[in-house]
């Protein structure tokens, strides 16, 4: 995926003792990511089987979302985790050159979906928690549906097509295959990278914590004056659901945002960081040393990205907590 396979490559123009990771600490390291992986697949798995099974989860459009970004993170953790777990353990491509020049570029796809459905999400939330009614009408999945559609072209179009046309199978003489973007100008996987750490996350995570903002600050403007309303003019039916739906609002918009606001924020900032910096220090020796340690703390963060959404979900849905264990007694 591009997070750790396309666009963080550090190239190396001189010989550099590269500080590397003993062997048994790599053991144990790609078991806990295997662990983590295994985890992830079997959970965002089991979020698109709740959302794909019970109608009331079918039928809601932010589900839509939800199981987008579900797909994007299973998708990830199936086919970016094992090529980069490749790319990390030979020196060369052993894969052939169809899986080169274009299996490994498509799979950043994924990456886009995922973050940018999360940002569908929060707009989603946004339109839903700002609402003064007691029960939303029924709304249409048409537009979930198209977007969501957008979000899959939008990531092809600015991810991945950009790697499919650089990206290269060759053979040096009397040396293994290799596998790797050929730029034909210095400036332009200068803009790439600057552009992909603006799309995939200062742009997102901007949207996002505007959103959540201004969500956080409506409830909570919303249940004042409703707590106002009750001070001068008494209690009453009424007023005492709309204050419930104001608090029971505030408490699901908690418990699914905050989590999901933080989480993003955290994993998928190193990796966003360490592109940036490898184009200004890729040829520092520094840099270089440490390239590969900094570069697995990137790759252990995005892969608990990938992971830990339907844990926030299970936690929140009971729907969705059901939904994991009929998943791991059919695997049983």
């Amino acid at each position: 995926m591009m997070s750790f396979n396309n666009t963080t490559v550090v190239q190396q123009t001189q010989a550099v003792d590269i500080v590397m990771e003993p062997n048994w600490f790599k053991i144990v390291r790609l078991t806990v990511e295997s662990f983590i992986a295994l985890v992830g697949i079997i959970g965002n798995f089991a979020v698109c089987f709740a959302i794909t099974k019970h109608r009331k989860l079918n039928t809601a459009p932010t589900n839509t979302y939800i199981r987008n970004v579900a797909i994007g993170d299973l998708a990830t953790l199936l086919t970016s985790f094992p090529l980069g777990i490749v790319r990390e353990q030979f020196t060369y491509w052993p894969l052939g050159k169809f899986t080169c020049r274009y299996i490994f570029p498509l799979t950043d796809i994924f990456f886009g979906v995922s973050i940018w459905s999360i940002a569908a999400i929060a707009v989603d939330r946004r339109r839903i928690f700002a609402a003064n009614v007691l029960r939303l009408p029924p709304r249409s999945l048409t537009v979930p549906r198209i977007v969501c559609t957008t979000i899959w072209l939008f990531s092809f179009l600015a991810i991945s097509l950009p790697l499919l046309l650089v990206y290269d199978f060759y053979q040096p003489t009397d040396e293994k295959p290799k596998c790797s973007a050929v730029w034909p100008k210095r400036d332009l996987r200068f803009i790439y990278s600057i552009a992909m750490s603006l799309f995939t996350y200062v742009i997102p995570l901007s949207l996002i914590s505007v959103t959540y903002f201004t969500i956080k600050r409506k409830l909570y403007r919303s249940e004042s004056f409703f707590l106002e309303m009750d001070y001068h003019n008494g209690s009453g039916t009424f007023k005492n659901c709309r204050m419930g739906l104001m608090r029971a609002r505030r408490k699901r918009f908690k418990q699914i945002m905050t989590p999901v606001v933080v989480l993003f924020a955290i994993t998928v900032f190193p990796l966003s960081l360490f592109r940036v910096v490898s184009l200004f220090y890729s040829n520092n020796p520094v840099f270089q040393k440490y390239s590969h340690v900094m570069f697995r703390i990137c790759f252990f963060f995005y892969l608990l990205n990938s992971s830990c959404n339907p844990l926030i979900y299970s936690i929140v849905s009971k729907r969705f907590r059901q939904s994991l264990r009929e998943v791991l007694a059919w695997g049983s």
